[in-house]
């Protein structure tokens, strides 16, 4: 939870794949189950080592976004609406809308201080417009020039 101490899981030991997942963010599976014991296991999704779960064409985004000499997940996910799933920017379930929902749908210059799903830049306010705004992260995600474009979660 703070970046350095390892996370207890109150599992049955076995081999399992391990999904990291975030409120507003596409989650990460690992490549191969993972064998999980008393014993500590690294699960590393920030390392450009740690293999992950990639999904079938037409699906392939990559897992995780890049920044700087860290992976991360893709932020933007407002609304999940069924599997596969993914950000998209227009279109029916987009992930644009339930930021404009969020500050009240009639007034894009309106925000919402909240812990909310819609807090796609995480800074506790919901914003739809302006500096800092929820809905840029969303088109910076689907690669910022097809707005029709989709990025996809990599977990089945």
């Amino acid at each position: 939870m703070d970046g350095t101490s390892p996370v207890l899981l109150p599992i049955k030991a076995g081999n399992c794949y391990v999904v990291v997942r975030h409120r507003n963010h596409l989650g990460v599976m690992s490549a191969q189950p993972l064998a999980l014991n008393a014993t500590p296991v690294v699960f590393d999704t920030r390392a450009t080592s740690t293999p992950l779960f990639s999904m079938p064409t037409p699906y392939t985004d990559a897992a995780r976004k890049t920044v700087g000499s860290t992976r991360t997940l893709w932020p933007g996910n407002a609304w999940t609406l069924g599997a596969p799933y993914g950000i998209l920017y227009t279109g029916q379930g987009n992930d644009r809308d339930p930021i404009l929902y969020a500050i009240g749908g009639s007034l894009a210059t309106n925000v919402l201080g909240d812990y909310h799903r819609a807090d796609i830049n995480l800074d506790g306010v919901v914003k739809y417009t302006g500096i800092n705004n929820d809905r840029d992260i969303i088109l910076q995600t689907i690669g910022g020039s097809v707005a029709t474009a989709v990025r996809y979660e990599q977990v089945p």
